[in-house]
């Protein structure tokens, strides 16, 4: 069963569409951090949603750190959790 609040193998991310309040709650700690930095990047240029797995292939990171980064940029609304298509 999967982790509640966690992507699994069934899940995906992409990067929101929605205007950006810079003074929104730990938006600038998340987007000093290079990696959530990097991630959100390759989420937005990539235009597709992605998985943990496929995202840290994309950033050259383990799978267990681009969930956390995941997870950071889903907190202040930088990325939304998908459904995975079969």
């Amino acid at each position: 069963m999967p982790t509640r609040g966690r992507a699994n193998h069934t899940s995906a991310a992409t990067a929101t569409s929605d205007p950006i309040p810079i003074d929104r709650s730990g938006l600038v700690e998340v987007l000093s951090d290079f990696g959530c930095s990097s991630a959100w990047e390759s989420l937005r240029h990539f235009g597709a949603p992605a998985s943990a797995q496929e995202l840290a292939q994309r950033i050259g990171r383990p799978p267990a750190a681009a969930q956390r980064m995941l997870d950071e940029l889903m907190r202040v609304g930088l990325v939304r959790r998908l459904a995975a298509s079969a």
